[in-house]
């Protein structure tokens, strides 16, 4: 019978043949293993960096230079101050809302004047309308509305949409704790729950940057 040669091998020693037995082949799976685990980090990391970066996308932070700049003088948490930016103007500088507001931080032109005033300066629509001064003069305003309400948020998010007379009424006749649900206006409420839900989302993903 003949032998396979493609599976056989002859070998000569002391002068004699001899058939060797078939070679084992080398199966490759820890490659195959080890291969498809480093795709799998691949994908893993590339998830994770894909959707931090759409995360991103959803909510920017420029102008982090001035905001951090004008935070860091008021004692204010900057990514407080693109939250508010991020639901006011979604970082448009040129914005005017049909009420007038202004700018990134959407100031009313009465309410920046009487901050510039406040810092011995003057304050034109124009002025305004430059995003130095508009998260200057937005920041401190902010700052004050949050020093009045004793650090409380809601208050001071409700005050920033809607005036401190009328938050200042609310209070008034509210006893015990303010909450979102006692807000009395729905454009103030939602304003209120967006913004702070939007500051969460910054801390997410700005706090260890």
């Amino acid at each position: 019978m003949k032998r396979n040669r493609s599976s056989y091998a002859i070998a000569r020693r002391g002068g004699l043949s001899y058939w060797r037995g078939p070679r084992r082949r080398k199966t490759g799976v820890s490659f195959v293993v080890k291969f498809l685990l480093v795709c799998l980090m691949i994908l893993v990391i590339g998830y994770f960096f894909v959707t931090l970066n759409l995360n991103k996308l959803g909510y920017p932070f420029p102008y982090n230079e001035e905001i951090k700049k004008y935070a860091a003088v008021n004692g204010m948490d900057p990514l407080l101050v693109a939250a508010v930016v991020r639901e006011e103007s979604r970082f448009q500088p040129n914005a005017v809302s049909h009420k007038g507001a202004c700018g990134l931080m959407q100031l009313m032109p009465s309410t920046a004047e009487e901050v510039a005033k406040k810092m011995g300066e003057t304050c034109t629509k124009t002025s305004l309308m430059q995003p130095d001064n508009n998260i200057r003069y937005g920041t401190a305003y902010l700052a004050s509305l949050l020093k009045k309400y004793d650090g409380d948020l809601i208050l001071t998010l409700a005050a920033y949409n809607a005036g401190s007379g009328r938050v200042d009424s609310w209070v008034a006749k509210k006893k015990g704790a303010f909450t979102i649900e006692d807000i009395p206006y729905q454009e103030t409420r939602d304003y209120v729950r967006k913004v702070l839900a939007s500051h969460k989302k910054y801390q997410e993903l700005y706090l260890k940057s």
